[in-house]
């Protein structure tokens, strides 16, 4: 990874829409299939993961977002279990394996509350789980914006 790289992440990572030749000008690489075949390195070697279109829940109807705080019943291995279950119902949009107080947080996206709770039922079914928090998303203010993490180039190794 170099200089270049570093910058071709940072343009992505603002918009990934971008053709090739804009992204080489930013960057200051002329060639757009330079730009290409830094693009593929970056992701054979994990830097990128996938490019994704961000949508938006609330005009496809999804109106209740909650985070779900839970504490586990530890057996062996129960948290790997736990989160794999949990990671695959329907409405779960992210899971986190935690330290502190829970033991999981689960980031939900339903229709309506009724819809959530048939989510939360699914996630006490599993018999993994001793108790639970739920707090309801009122509103957003950032949401996934890895932009504030900043890659500098002299973070190059």
């Amino acid at each position: 990874m170099d200089i270049y790289d570093i910058r071709i992440l940072k343009v992505l990572e603002e918009n990934a829409e971008l053709p090739l030749n804009d992204i080489g000008k930013k960057v200051g690489l002329l060639s757009p299939s330079a730009v290409s075949k830094r693009i593929s390195k970056l992701k054979e070697n994990g830097y990128i993961e996938r490019i994704t279109a961000r949508l938006n829940y609330e005009k496809l109807g999804f109106n209740f977002a909650a985070v779900t705080f839970l504490e586990g019943r530890h057996k062996k291995n129960s948290e790997n279990i736990t989160g794999e279950k949990i990671s695959r119902m329907p409405g779960v949009v992210a899971v986190h394996n935690t330290l502190g107080d829970s033991d999981f947080i689960v980031r939900t996206i339903n229709r309506d509350m009724g819809e959530f709770t048939r989510t939360l039922d699914m996630i006490l079914d599993t018999n993994m789980v001793e108790r639970s928090k739920t707090r309801a998303i009122v509103k957003t203010f950032k949401d996934m914006d890895f932009t504030g993490v900043k890659v500098d180039e002299e973070d190059v190794n």
